[in-house]
C-alpha cells in the first residue's frame, strides 16, 4: 500500500555551466600552431599548408591589390554599360517616340 502512494523523486543532473571565450581559444590555437612549426616535421608542413588553404591568399598584399583592381575594373565596366544603355534608350525615345505618336 505504501508503494501505491509513493511519488517518484525528480531526476537530478549535473550541469556545470561553461564560459566560451572565442578569443582565448583562437590564441591557444595560434600558440599550438606556432609550437608545431618550431618543431618542424611532416605534421608542421601539413598544418601550414592546411592553414594557407583555409585562409586563402587574402593576407598577401599583391593579391589584395589585384583583387581590388579587378573589382574596380568590373564596377567601371558595369557603369559604362549602364550609361550606354541609358543613352541608347534616350536616343531611341527621342527619335522614334514622335513617329509612334504620329501613327496613333
Amino acid at each position: 500500500m505504501s508503494r501505491f502512494f509513493k511519488t517518484p523523486k525528480p531526476k537530478s543532473f549535473e550541469y556545470v555551466p561553461r564560459f566560451y571565450d572565442p578569443e582565448k581559444e583562437e590564441l591557444e590555437e595560434r600558440i599550438r600552431r606556432a609550437e608545431a612549426r618550431k618543431q618542424g616535421g611532416e605534421a608542421a608542413v601539413k598544418e601550414r599548408i592546411r592553414e594557407g588553404l583555409r585562409k586563402g591568399s587574402s593576407y598577401n598584399p599583391r593579391y589584395r591589390k589585384m583583387k581590388s583592381d579587378a573589382v574596380l575594373r568590373s564596377n567601371l565596366l558595369l557603369l559604362a554599360i549602364v550609361v550606354i544603355l541609358v543613352l541608347l534608350t534616350y536616343l531611341l525615345l527621342t527619335v522614334y517616340l514622335p513617329r509612334i505618336e504620329g501613327l496613333l
